[in-house]
């Protein structure tokens, strides 16, 4: 394909070979991505835009400005880093790198939302020949709306924009926190959920610690002292509440009096039963992606 401007995102089963003038590339792949010239595309003016475990796959750095200056050596004009709950970074050549922070909702919906971030940053950099964070901070509104409302399109109200950017977060940071995961593994469906919520809390740049995985089953005395020991040690708890287990209500109840803060993932508990976490002040969402979220926004 050829034409002047171009938004390109990366396929499963292969690359789309384009020659553009300004291009926007998302390699829009987790385990696989690929660099734009892989296939023998050009653009005179690349923007790369991805997340930050694509850009961590496929450059094999985890440094987000040795990313950054990689993907400028590569070829890319501009790079976009995006990096969830901490907003994103920006990088050019021959200048400085900047951040744009991301934006606050009750809710998370994830499904699509790299798609809104990359079309309206597409949109402002090629169309409306905006600065690369002009355009990085009307994505990151655009899909802060997306994310809350799960509607389209974008409204172009300027009122809009200017209500979204009231609630930029106070940081653009997202501070790496020692997680403690609270929840049952006693079947295949908790091990599961326990091994996705491990996944996600990591991935969203967290260290965690987990007793299915870092100390497993075993007798009170000795796997007790230290899931204790990491409850003193850890700076939040994710738990999943669920099924209402006997040892996680232990864990979140001893978080609570040591002035932690909690964030609890149920779905299928009645308000009664969940009374005491709502009362003392825990974070609760029957929602994942917005959990995870909301744990990541914990000031």
């Amino acid at each position: 394909m050829t034409a002047e401007n171009i938004l390109v995102f990366g396929l499963i089963e292969g690359n789309s070979i384009v020659h553009g003038d300004y291009v926007v590339y998302d390699p829009q792949s987790p385990n696989n991505p690929s660099y734009f010239h892989q296939g023998g595309s050009t653009a005179n003016h690349l923007a790369v835009v991805l997340n930050q475990w694509e850009a961590q796959q496929l450059t094999g750095l985890y440094d987000i400005d040795a990313i950054g200056q990689h993907l400028l050596d590569k070829g890319a004009e501009v790079v976009v880093i995006k990096q969830g709950a901490s907003g994103a970074s920006i990088f050019e050549k021959d200048k400085k790198s900047l951040r744009v922070a991301a934006y606050r909702t009750e809710t998370v919906w994830p499904i699509g939302a790299g798609d809104i971030f990359s079309s309206v940053f597409a949109h402002y950099w090629i169309e409306e020949k905006t600065s690369a964070r002009q355009a990085a901070k009307k994505a990151s509104i655009a899909t802060a709306f997306y994310c809350q409302t799960q509607t389209l399109p974008i409204p172009k109200n300027p009122a809009f924009w200017n209500e979204l950017d009231l609630h930029t977060l106070p940081f653009l940071g997202h501070k790496r926190r020692n997680v403690y995961l609270a929840g049952p593994f006693f079947t295949m469906a908790e091990r599961w959920l326990i091994n996705e919520s491990l996944s996600a809390l990591r991935q969203t740049g967290n260290t965690v610690f987990s007793p299915l995985h870092d100390v497993g089953h075993g007798v009170a005395n000795v796997v007790v002292p230290l899931d204790i020991e990491a409850l003193d040690n850890c700076d939040a708890v994710f738990a999943i509440v669920d099924g209402l287990d006997s040892g996680t209500l232990f864990e979140l109840g001893y978080a609570i009096a040591k002035g932690k803060p909690v964030v609890a993932f149920v779905q299928n508990e009645t308000p009664d039963n969940l009374k005491m976490l709502e009362g003392t002040g825990c974070i609760i969402s029957d929602d994942f992606s917005t959990a995870i979220y909301r744990l990541n926004w914990l000031t």
